[in-house]
């Protein structure tokens, strides 16, 4: 009987300590792919605790920026940079991780919308601090459209707008995992 009721009481426990919705294992290494942002960069923004390294060159940028998010989301980034700058060795570009507020602490989407189609799921992540304004223009807000990104938090919708920096390409992690 004894060895019973130690055997219920392990499995109540298990069952209590298990996540319900799979949300508390989101992570930047499920998001499947990524979208480039040429010409755009965080220039010393969400560097505190972020890493970067240099990777060779490609024949391809697309496989080059598929290299750098790849590393990134590996290290748990789900925002790199892909940069041609002067700090990077002959033959090598540098690639920055940027350590965004992201879910857990943050509790909203990002998301991209192109005119006349159907927004774009990111991930459950923020870049806060490049909140611009956008007017919503006709019935189906295709203001948004004139975003780099925008993030949905409570109900309601904030416009980024990212800096123009040549050669660079900002890289935002897509098709993730929902966290809500």
């Amino acid at each position: 009987m004894i060895p019973q009721l130690i055997l219920l009481a392990t499995i109540g426990a298990i069952a209590t300590a298990a996540p319900l919705d799979g949300a508390s294992n989101v992570s930047a290494a499920q998001c499947k792919s990524f979208i480039p942002l040429y010409g755009k960069d965080l220039i010393f923004s969400f560097d505190q605790g972020a890493s970067y390294i240099d990777l060779p060159n490609e024949r391809s940028v697309v496989a080059a920026h598929a290299n750098c998010f790849e590393w990134a989301k590996s290290q748990g980034y789900y925002v790199a940079v892909a940069t041609a700058d002067a700090g990077s060795p002959q033959g090598r570009f540098r690639c920055y991780g940027k350590n965004v507020p992201h879910y857990p602490e943050f509790k909203g989407n990002m998301k991209r919308l192109i005119a006349w189609r159907e927004p774009d799921y990111l991930g459950p992540y923020d870049i806060p601090g490049y909140d611009i304004q956008v007017p919503r223009v006709g019935v189906y807000g295709q203001g948004m459209s004139f975003c780099d990104s925008y993030v949905e938090v409570g109900g309601e919708q904030y416009c980024k707008g990212f800096p123009k920096v040549e050669h660079s390409t900002l890289l935002l992690a897509k098709d993730c995992p929902k966290s809500q």
